[in-house]
């Protein structure tokens, strides 16, 4: 009996640390599940905030995005597609103030209603197709959020920078 009930008790003891063991892993496992969770809650929430054009300045962000993609382009003939609203609501004089930010002359730029019915259009290329550049500004969130992201959640604390591996000056 005395060496059934050790056998148990050392049972025991193995079970215990097996147990113990875990919850640090476990615990890991939740904090990033509920980290990952706060940050895709930012991310929505930045979605919803340019989608419904509030806190910025809906025209001089088109025009700076515009501008910046057509900067990276070699051409000066380019069509900028957007929506029908953005269209009727942006005016005429859109091409010539983006024309104007780009900064290089001369450029001919012709403003397009999007065949895509979506409200988010922003998508900029040269009158051969060659080039195209999509910077709506979803597509645009898209492109930023993985750095975004990895920024939100080392300045908030969420989790710690992590260094570069290998020894530096």
């Amino acid at each position: 009996r005395r060496e059934r009930l050790e056998a148990a008790r050392a049972e025991a003891v193995r079970q215990r640390e097996l147990i113990l063991a875990t919850v640090p892993v476990e615990a890991g496992r939740l904090r990033s599940a509920r980290v990952e969770a706060l940050l895709e809650s930012v991310h929505e929430a930045v979605r919803r905030q340019l989608m419904a054009r509030e806190g910025f300045d809906y025209r001089e962000t088109i025009i700076a995005l515009a501008a910046e993609a057509m900067k990276h382009m070699p051409d000066s003939a380019f069509v900028v597609k957007l929506s029908v609203a953005d269209c009727a609501a942006l005016g005429n004089e859109l091409a010539g103030e983006i024309a104007q930010r780009v900064g290089r002359s001369p450029l001919n730029i012709t403003i397009s209603k999007a065949s895509a019915a979506k409200d988010d259009v922003l998508v900029i290329q040269d009158l051969k197709g060659r080039l195209m550049w999509d910077n709506s500004l979803s597509a645009r969130l898209d492109r930023l959020w993985p750095e975004l992201r990895r920024q939100i959640a080392i300045r908030t604390s969420l989790v710690l920078e992590s260094k570069p591996a290998g020894g530096g000056p």
